[in-house]
């Protein structure tokens, strides 16, 4: 409420997610994001919490690429919309048996694939707590390779079917 009365040009938040659980994670940048639409005020946010992170417009860290030597990374999360896109285009064909399907032209099956992942993924972006490095592997084998070998049954059912 202070900061909605009498906004000041920046405000340096240090590591106040930390006793957080996802939800109030979730809650807390919600906030943040009203906040920053209701008044001129950067958010400088000091965290290790990759949900809080995934959240952000831009980050800044410090990382040690060998022992002794510090980095500086700035990454720009404002271009991760073209990415997402260009992932989920570059993943039909790879994944999602590309302009494989029944009734329509192969053209319109990769163009549907797409737009309907894309949405997936901007849909999940928010909802779905991010991922550790550490568990890419773990969804990749639990999720994303039954749900090809899924796709590619059904397809092998339409083409049995045909043939």
């Amino acid at each position: 409420a202070l900061f909605l009365t009498n906004p000041a040009p920046i405000c340096v938040l240090d590591e106040v997610d930390a006793p957080l659980d996802d939800a109030n994670i979730d809650r807390f940048c919600d906030l943040l994001d009203r906040m920053a639409e209701e008044t001129a005020t950067r958010y400088l946010i000091v965290t290790h919490n990759a949900a809080t992170m995934s959240r952000m417009h831009r980050l800044f860290g410090v990382t040690m690429v060998e022992r002794g030597v510090s980095r500086l990374v700035s990454v720009n999360l404002h271009g991760a919309e073209a990415l997402l896109a260009a992932g989920a285009a570059f993943a039909v064909p790879m994944f999602l048996g590309g302009g494989a399907g029944p009734l329509l032209p192969g053209w319109a099956w990769v163009l549907l694939k797409t737009v309907l992942l894309l949405a997936v993924l901007v849909w999940a972006r928010r909802r779905v707590p991010a991922l550790r490095p550490d568990k890419f592997m773990e969804v990749g084998w639990l999720v994303v390779l039954p749900a090809v070998l899924v796709q590619d049954l059904v397809v092998a059912v339409i083409a049995a079917g045909r043939g």
